[in-house]
């Protein structure tokens, strides 16, 4: 992390941290409001193609398996751009933990008061960083170092 970025008046810190954990607060809420609608929007996507399957069979020869398939795969690419976004929003949690830990420390001697987006995110590069896929590795770990330069 920049020093730049940390540049604040002695005794200012108590406010500092203030207005980053409301930022905090409010992107683990979005996050959290992501997470609920994409499970609705799976779960409807589910039900709709569930019930034209049902209604008109698993036969080629009529378009409800065609708009079933074609529901399904439309949730799953949704999902997976909300995903995206959602990696986002967890590297800017974590940058936010990062400063306010380091904020506290300097203002009350607390170690690392916030960790759970970090240690998710470490979690999460040692999982992934066992799959075969090379190129993926390379990102990951270097993702999941978080640096503080």
């Amino acid at each position: 992390m920049a020093a730049s970025d940390d540049r604040c008046s002695v005794g200012s810190e108590d406010a500092v941290i203030r207005l980053l954990m409301e930022e905090y607060k409010s992107l683990r809420a979005e996050v959290t409001q992501r997470v609920a609608e994409r499970t609705q929007l799976i779960v409807v996507a589910g039900g709709v193609a569930a019930i034209l399957t049902a209604v008109g069979g698993l036969s080629f020869r009529t378009p409800h398996l065609y708009v079933a398939i074609a529901i399904v795969l439309f949730a799953v690419v949704w999902g997976l751009i909300g995903s995206r976004d959602m990696m986002l929003l967890g590297a800017h949690l974590v940058r936010l933990e990062n400063r306010i830990n380091l904020l506290a420390e300097r203002a009350y001697g607390a170690p690392a008061v916030l960790t759970w987006e970090r240690w998710i995110s470490l979690e999460q590069g040692r999982r992934m960083s066992r799959l075969p896929w090379t190129p993926w590795r390379r990102r990951l770990r270097r993702r999941s170092t978080f640096d503080e330069t």
